[in-house]
């Protein structure tokens, strides 16, 4: 395995060239002034405190490679109507058919209600009418 298959080498790679660049570019910038140990003390200082940090680095890039590749293998899942299995819940879905269900069931109930109030209301007219 060469040095650069890994994703995660490369990006702790790209990442230390990254700093070593930004901590060594104001030196060359510097071409009039002669560098001392003053000088580059705290640049060695930084770069070695962000070498401390690449096993945490990895760790991280670790942890984001594998929730993207977790994402991914979801992603790539769908139901038997096409649709991707986590665009809606199984439980959501069945949900909607619950309530379907009872939205029928209260119209079928109203239905008797609103029957029974008109035969009472014809009732109530007749008794009426016939005083």
């Amino acid at each position: 395995m060469d040095m650069f298959s890994d994703a995660g080498v490369l990006g702790i790679f790209c990442i230390f060239a990254i700093l070593l660049v930004k901590e060594v570019l104001p030196l060359i910038k510097k071409k009039d002034s002669v560098s001392t140990n003053d000088e580059i003390e705290p640049i060695v200082r930084g770069i070695q405190e962000h070498t401390n940090r690449v096993p945490e680095i990895e760790r991280i890039l670790r942890n984001v490679s594998s929730e993207v590749s977790k994402t991914l293998e979801m992603h790539e899942k769908y139901d038997s109507d096409g649709r991707p299995i986590w665009y809606i819940k199984e439980e959501l879905e069945e949900n909607i058919k619950i309530q379907k269900e009872l939205l029928n069931r209260q119209n079928v109930v109203l239905e008797k209600i609103a029957s029974a109030i008109e035969g009472q209301t014809r009732l109530i007219e007749r008794m009426l009418n016939d005083k």
